[in-house]
């Protein structure tokens, strides 16, 4: 049986700027979960069609090797990789950017096969389905930051527009097995000196205002992540 998987995003940059950040394919380390231990062992300095890639990945202790090779290649707009060596019987992914109005429009459209047989739709379920939606989640919040943060945002208490960041910001998971979601919040003091955070996880960016720091590192104390106190 072949899934699908798609995913759409916005990014503040320009089509040309996007599009040249996916050309690099060492980038794909910094948009790629630490916990799959991915590493790049050959690839080009920049692609093209007909470039193939080999990297390394670890999925319960257990290495991975990975090849595959860009089988269409339409600069600035398109371009596909297709798993030549694997754990997948099909991967293939399609890379779709377009400009609008606000920046670039990213889709990722996934077509892929499980081995299993008759299980294969189990598999997807309960371990695949899952780890693809954090693996994208965290892809998606990634590309966010490197590449810009989407929209400006003002203080909700206020709505006077952000002067100072108020620490580095902090990055985790938040959720259970398959609910499992990054996120990314960063702590701010507007014009007017109040505290407030814009967390982005997915698709997802809240923002909420803060009577203090202390307040905001209290309402954490329940995240599954580790959170150090910024230093002001």
């Amino acid at each position: 049986m072949e899934y699908a998987l798609e995913r759409r995003q916005v990014v503040p940059a320009s089509l040309d700027q996007a599009f040249s950040f996916f050309a690099d394919p060492w980038n794909l380390e910094a948009i790629t979960p630490t916990w799959l231990r991915f590493g790049i062992v050959a690839a080009p300095a920049r692609l093209d069609r007909g470039s193939r890639l080999e990297y390394r990945l670890r999925l319960f202790g257990v290495p991975i090797r990975w090849r595959t090779e860009i089988v269409d290649w339409r600069p600035p707009r398109s371009f596909t990789d297709h798993q030549l060596a694997g754990p997948y019987p099909l991967w293939e992914h399609t890379h779709r950017l377009a400009p609008i109005d606000d920046g670039t429009e990213i889709f990722d459209h996934i077509r892929y096969r499980l081995p299993g047989g008759p299980v294969a739709p189990l598999v997807r379920r309960l371990a695949v389905g899952p780890w693809l939606d954090e693996i994208f989640d965290y892809r998606a919040l990634r590309l966010r930051e490197l590449l810009g943060s989407a929209g400006e945002h003002h203080c909700p208490g206020c709505g006077s527009p952000a002067k100072i960041t108020v620490g580095a910001p902090y990055v985790g998971v938040v959720g259970f097995l398959w609910r499992r979601k990054p996120f990314e919040e960063q702590l701010y003091r507007c014009a007017e000196g109040h505290i407030y955070s814009v967390c982005v996880s997915g698709d997802e960016t809240t923002v909420e205002p803060h009577d203090s720091v202390e307040a905001w590192l209290e309402a954490r104390t329940g995240a599954q992540a580790p959170i150090r106190p910024p230093k002001i």
